[in-house]
């Protein structure tokens, strides 16, 4: 496969450098997290750091792995492995030299292996068929290996018969995986089983690292709709997974000498100045910036730097938890991190109104943000379970049916649309609901419904004026008041005056 050309800028040359000719390379890019690793070689590029990948440990490939060969699907399909990008990683573990090479394929184990080499080459039984005699396949026992993509060949084949020569046990099982029998789909369907798998044990591995994972994201979001508001007012330490994240967050890195760890704090500064990171503890600015909580916040650095930081960090993990956990709505990180900020405000406002907690006890001891979070996201989905129940009452009332006239033949429609709305709402199930509403807004004014669509959502935001133009659009921000919940009972109450006659 043809390498593609790199042009490096002076400040990725110069990082270049200060890793390859470090007198230590070893200790020093073991000491590196994953983040960090990855950011080096997103800056090189993959096939300039082989120096730097050789020196890896092999929990640090695996890692890498984890990050650079999986794909987003969008937000409800699972992420899949990229087959460009394993085959340019496995020309740099070549020319490492395949002992190396074989060693860490193995690492990753079979139904990663299994998973990816099922996109790239196909597997035959030589005992069974004659298939497969051209020039680009190759014999390992009983069995033929024919490439998918030509063009991928090479290094496929060498990463095999490395793998014959190091890692014999390994190979016969993965191809064992992938040999094509009597019924190609039963191999179609290993192939997507060990997939699943393989993905399942990423998940696992990133959230010991201390990652978010879609899975936990979900799980707390989740959580966080379905409780009671007065449990969550209970809470008082996190719960046994944010622990262990925290944890994982906070754990000590390897010890090193003191030289190592100011190469380390030199490359960290200098990815710093590349990436134009500010790498220091800072609250969201945009929509939230005159948030009492952030005010609050704002002190609270000033007073109690280390409680700050926890609260930052929390936000953080809030910020992440909707951008990997949402179904149906996607959020940048700007969008999440001011989404995490409102939420956590209006839950705080609430607590501290109505459920008399104490604010030390928000801002300067665990659970911290994360129940002021929990209770405001709570308030989010009673405003859009609260709405598809008013929507469903203003069209189920006789007077406004008497009203529709000769828009009745919808109300059949109309009727089970309802029914669906409500419980998909309840359910969490999001998607559903906004199929249900299409039907039922066709009975209200197109301003009425697009603001009800606003409502109605995994992530609700208040809807504000409407912008002039030949389509109806609504300004909205982010729920981060009690008040904020009054303008939502006025629109509800005139559902009725918005009915399309």
């Amino acid at each position: 496969m043809p390498r593609r050309s790199l042009v490096r800028s002076g400040s990725s040359t110069r990082l270049l450098h200060q890793l390859v000719d470090h007198a230590d390379l070893p200790a020093l890019v073991a000491r590196l997290n994953t983040r960090t690793l990855t950011q080096v070689i997103d800056q090189i590029g993959v096939a300039e750091s082989g120096p730097i990948i050789a020196a890896t440990t092999p929990q640090q490939m695996q890692r890498l792995f984890d990050e650079k060969l999986w794909q987003a699907l969008g937000t409800e399909a699972t992420e899949r492995l990229s087959s460009e990008a394993f085959v340019e990683w496995l020309e740099v573990l070549l020319e490492q030299g395949a002992t190396f090479t074989a060693e860490r394929i193995a690492l990753l184990g079979l139904n990663f292996a299994i998973a990816q080499f099922a996109r790239l080459i196909e597997v035959f039984d030589t005992d069974r068929t004659l298939i497969a005699l051209d020039a680009d396949a190759e014999t390992f026992g009983a069995c033929r290996v024919v490439p998918r993509t030509p063009e991928y060949w090479d290094p496929l084949r060498a990463t095999l018969l490395a793998l014959a020569d190091d890692e014999a046990e390994f190979l016969e099982a993965l191809l064992r995986g992938l040999v094509v029998g009597t019924s190609r789909g039963a191999t179609q369907n290993d192939a997507l089983t060990a997939s699943a798998d393989a993905a399942e044990e990423r998940e696992q591995r990133r959230e010991a690292d201390g990652y978010v994972t879609r899975a936990s994201a979900r799980e707390f979001l989740a959580t966080a709709r379905t409780l009671d508001l007065a449990d969550i007012a209970d809470l008082n330490a996190y719960s046994p997974a944010l622990r262990r994240y925290f944890q994982a967050r906070s754990d000590a890195p390897p010890d090193i000498d003191t030289a190592t760890a100011a190469s380390v704090a030199e490359l960290e500064r200098l990815l710093a100045q590349i990436n134009s990171v500010d790498t220091q503890l800072r609250l969201p600015q945009g929509e939230t910036s005159e948030l009492p909580l952030k005010t609050l916040l704002d002190e609270l650095q000033s007073n109690a730097p280390i409680a700050f930081e926890r609260r930052v960090e929390e936000l953080a993990y809030l910020g992440n938890v909707l951008i990997v956990g949402a179904v149906d709505c996607e959020f940048t990180e700007t969008e999440a991190a001011n989404a995490a900020l409102s939420t956590a405000n209006l839950g705080a406002a609430y607590l501290l109104s109505q459920q008399q907690v104490p604010i030390d006890a928000l801002l300067r001891s665990e659970p911290g943000l994360i129940r002021a979070f929990s209770a405001g996201l709570n308030i989010l989905q009673q405003i859009a379970l609260r709405t598809a129940r008013a929507v469903a009452a203003v069209l189920r009332d006789k007077t406004v049916r008497g009203r529709l006239g000769a828009r009745a033949w919808l109300l059949d429609d109309v009727d089970s649309a309802l029914a669906e709305l409500v419980t998909s709402v309840d359910l969490g199930a999001f998607p559903a609901a906004h199929e249900a509403l299409v039907m039922a807004s066709l009975l209200f004014e197109p301003e009425m419904g697009q603001r009800l669509k606003l409502l109605v959502n995994e992530y609700p935001r208040l809807p504000g004026a409407v912008v002039p133009g030949e389509r109806v659009h609504i300004t909205t921000r982010n729920f981060d008041s009690l008040d904020d919940l009054q303008q939502v009972d006025a629109l509800l109450q005139s559902l009725a005056d918005h009915i399309k006659l």
